[in-house]
């Protein structure tokens, strides 16, 4: 699931940034995603969710970033707007990680170690199945896209000439990748 997931918000990052070495990493989701769980793991007072806590941060902050992404990106004048504002953000949330790691108690620091590197401890179907939702949610937005898609692999200008609104098929597709990388983070 994870590794669809994340090769199909690929694929569309770097169709829609005309970049190779675009990933769903570059516009800082995974990285904002994780300072969300990390700061529910981290400050207990945050885990009014129980279990769910670290979820339910890390898919807000994830799509809080997606959503400045674009905002920041809209407003620029520059045409890699989107790819600098991405890569700003995800130094950013970044260094937010490590912040709340040098801040944590010990033991939490721990359970954080485990939580980033993908602990095995107790591993159920129903944790594997946890990010379909946004996975679905997803793969849906950017299935029902497919033909702006295409026309956007060819070139904005053509997708435009062809009735396609440039920039909201962009930031919806950008919105997919966005729930698909979120899910899994």
């Amino acid at each position: 699931i994870a590794g669809g997931a994340l090769a199909t918000a690929g694929a569309v990052v770097q169709t829609l940034l005309r970049n190779s070495l675009a990933t769903p990493y570059t516009l800082g989701i995974a990285s904002a995603g994780s300072f969300g769980a990390f700061l529910a793991l981290a400050v207990p007072s945050l885990a009014i969710f129980g279990g769910l806590s670290s979820v339910i941060f890390s898919l807000t902050t994830s799509l809080l970033c997606l959503l400045i992404v674009l905002r920041i990106a809209r407003s620029s004048r520059r045409a890699d707007g989107l790819l600098l504002a991405g890569i700003t953000l995800n130094f950013l949330f970044g260094a937010g990680v490590m912040f709340v790691r040098y801040l944590a108690d010990p033991f939490q620091l721990a359970t954080m170690e485990r939580w980033m590197l993908g602990s095995l401890n107790a591993v159920q179907m129903e944790t594997a199945l946890a990010p379909m939702p946004w996975v679905i949610a997803g793969l849906i937005i950017i299935i029902t896209h497919i033909p702006a898609l295409d026309q956007l692999a060819f070139d904005e200008e053509v997708a435009a000439a062809r009735g396609i609104r440039v920039q909201r098929a962009k930031a919806i597709l950008l919105l997919g990748a966005g729930l698909l990388t979120a899910g899994v983070v």
